[in-house]
This record gives structure tokens, C-alpha cells and sequence, in this order.
């Protein structure tokens, strides 16, 4: 499995492409119906740059299952969810490896394009990050 700094390497250049290609070209959405859609797919997403949530918790308990719920709730196309158990080496998932409770309470992890934001246990904290842009 590459790591982290490779694959965000490799995802730098992927959007020096995606730029390129609508930069010195102009768009033939006529020419191409069924890839159009993903290109604008593609697009949005390297503009918006979707958050990337990790939860660590037990998800049988109540306390995971708030937090749980509140990323779950409403319309956000542009975010990835992860839910790990609270043994951080156990997770394939990059997203939530070397990552851990804090103080036994299920922890949210908010990240966007791998940096992330402080670990979050209040729903609340975690409800505002969330509405914010």
C-alpha cells in the first residue's frame, strides 16, 4: 500500500491535469455525453475538495451513535465517511489508522485533502465543523 505522502503526490498531479485540461482546451461536451457528466463530477470535486470524516468508536454505543448520526444526516455530496473501531491498529482504512479515542469517547477526525482538523468528542464542535464549508 503507498503511503500517504505518495499517494497525495500523486493526487497533486492528477489535479495539474484536471486544471490543464479544461484550461487550454475548450470543453466538447457534445463530443463526449457519457463522460461529460464525470468530468464535471471530477471537476467539483477537486474545487470543493470533500471532507474526508473519521469516526473512532464502538458503533453499538450511544455515544458513537450521535456523532454517527449527525454526519449522516442531511445532504453532503462531497464527503466520505469512516467508522473504526477503537483499536487504531486494526483498520485497513488509512484514514483511520494511528488514529484513536480520546479520553474513551467515540473521536471524529474532520480532514480535507489530508490535513485534519483537531480531534473533535462534543457533537456540537463536531455539528458546526461540519456545516462549515
Amino acid at each position: 500500500m503507498p503511503s500517504k505522502v505518495l499517494f497525495a503526490h500523486h493526487l497533486g498531479e492528477y489535479d495539474k491535469v484536471a486544471f490543464f485540461s479544461t484550461y487550454d482546451r475548450p470543453l466538447r461536451s457534445t463530443e463526449y455525453l457519457l463522460g461529460f457528466g464525470q468530468w464535471l463530477q471530477a471537476l467539483s470535486c477537486a474545487i470543493l475538495q470533500p471532507k474526508e470524516i473519521g469516526l473512532i468508536g464502538d458503533p453499538d454505543v450511544t455515544d458513537t451513535q450521535i456523532p454517527l448520526n449527525l454526519v449522516r444526516d442531511g445532504y453532503r455530496p462531497f464527503q466520505a465517511v469512516a467508522l473504526g473501531a477503537p483499536d487504531p491498529q486494526s483498520s485497513a482504512v488509512p484514514l483511520l489508522q494511528d488514529r484513536g479515542q480520546l479520553d474513551g469517547q467515540a473521536t471524529a477526525y474532520v480532514c480535507r485533502a489530508f490535513a485534519c482538523q483537531a480531534p473533535i468528542t462534543i457533537p456540537l464542535e463536531l455539528e458546526e465543523l461540519l456545516s462549515r464549508r
